[in-house]
């Protein structure tokens, strides 16, 4: 599983993308993709690929920070509480002027339906969704306050 670890920390190192907001979108779908290559998506339980998404993405969060150059303080990537769904929450850093005008729920999900859409490894991904996989994207200020979160699920796709 080391191994699989690193190649999810090169791929997602290498697949952070920019949007319009000029926040980082973390490109859940190449996490999604290795793991089904692998052979740990598809085969065993939901809870099971539930906490492998979580730490595949989690052995990836000290560099998305990085690579946010000093956008976010934080990342958190946990499991929303019992339910099947990974939450992706963003901590803007504090001195970071967000344009509140632009990071909206609705350009938030159009941005990740967009990029799941158009990544090579999107079959990969609606075999997570067809298993009732969901996924919230939450962007929080410093203060804990709440600028745009979006859950994507099964039926968004």
């Amino acid at each position: 599983m080391t191994s699989l670890r690193i190649l999810l920390w090169l791929f997602i190192k290498e697949k952070c993308m920019r949007n319009s907001a000029g926040t980082i979108i973390f490109v859940v779908i190449i996490v999604i993709g290795a793991l089904v290559r692998s052979g740990v998506i598809g085969g065993p339980s939901k809870d099971e690929m539930i906490q492998e998404i979580i730490k595949g993405a989690n052995s990836a969060r000290a560099q998305i920070i990085l690579q946010s150059q000093g956008t976010f303080q934080d990342v958190k990537i946990y499991r929303d509480g019992e339910k099947h769904g990974v939450v992706y929450e963003y901590v803007f850093a504090k001195d970071v002027d967000v344009d509140r005008s632009l990071l909206t729920n609705e350009s938030v999900k159009a941005e990740c339906i967009a990029n799941f859409k158009q990544s090579p490894d999107w079959k990969n991904m609606k075999i997570v969704f067809n298993e009732d996989i969901y996924f919230i994207f939450k962007y929080v200020g410093d203060d804990g306050e709440v600028y745009a979160m979006v859950n994507i699920s099964k039926k968004d796709i």
